[in-house]
C-alpha cells in the first residue's frame, strides 16, 4: 500500500483556495434603468472576445432605451444570439437581468461595464 504524499498544511490550503477561485460560479446582475442597445452589443461582443473561454453561459432579459419590448439573449462561450420577445406587461418592472455562469468572473468589473451602458 502506498502512503499519500505529505504536503505542508499551508500548501494544501493555498491549493484549495486557488481551485475555488477557478471553480465555475454564477453571477446575477439586475439593473432598474434602460440600457443603450448599441453600447450593450459592443460591451457583450468585447466581453465574449476577451473572456469567452471562461464564460460557459450567459443569458438575460434587457430593458432597452426607446424600445417597448424585452430583448432576450443567450450566449455560450463566444456564440451569442438574441431577439425581441414581446412587450413588457402592464405594471411589470422594466429591469435588465443578466446571468453569467463561468470561471474567473469579476462581479465589480461586470457591474461597472453594464452600468456604463446606462441610457441617459
Amino acid at each position: 500500500m502506498r502512503a499519500k504524499p505529505s504536503f505542508p498544511r499551508c500548501a494544501r490550503r493555498r491549493s484549495r483556495s486557488a481551485a475555488r477561485a477557478r471553480a465555475p460560479r454564477m453571477l446575477l446582475l439586475r439593473r432598474a434603468h434602460a440600457r443603450h442597445r448599441a453600447q450593450v452589443n459592443a460591451w457583450v461582443g468585447e466581453l465574449l472576445q476577451a473572456k469567452g473561454k471562461d464564460i460557459y453561459r450567459m443569458k438575460g432579459v434587457l430593458a432597452l432605451k426607446d424600445t417597448p419590448t424585452k430583448f432576450v439573449f443567450q450566449a455560450v462561450h463566444m456564440q451569442m444570439n438574441g431577439e425581441m420577445l414581446g412587450p413588457w406587461a402592464p405594471g411589470e418592472k422594466r429591469e435588465s437581468k443578466l446571468v453569467f455562469i463561468g470561471k474567473d468572473l469579476n462581479r465589480q468589473e461586470l457591474s461597472e461595464a453594464l452600468d456604463a451602458c446606462l441610457a441617459k
